[in-house]
């Protein structure tokens, strides 16, 4: 699990870059299968999202796998988190 805040976003590639709280960064591609999570405000939860509903500076958490030495992986989850 990872957790960090949303620099960059690319919609074509569904390509996002995180940079972590101790200044990693780490770009991530969301397949469609990938779960997202938002925050739902009324009920202080989180709701079923879309890669549409992801914006810069959302403070997110992933669940990673298929890390590649170049710095970038494959996100099966994320929950954003603000």
């Amino acid at each position: 699990m990872m957790e960090g805040f949303i620099r960059r976003l690319d919609p074509e590639t569904r390509t996002i870059s995180i940079e972590s709280r101790d200044g990693r960064e780490l770009t991530v591609k969301l397949p469609e299968s990938a779960n997202i999570e938002v925050v739902e405000h009324s009920s202080m939860g989180t709701t079923g999202g879309k890669f549409a509903d992801l914006g810069l500076g959302y403070l997110v958490q992933l669940e990673l796998h298929d890390v590649h030495e170049n710095g970038t992986c494959h996100c099966s989850s994320l929950v954003c988190i603000s």
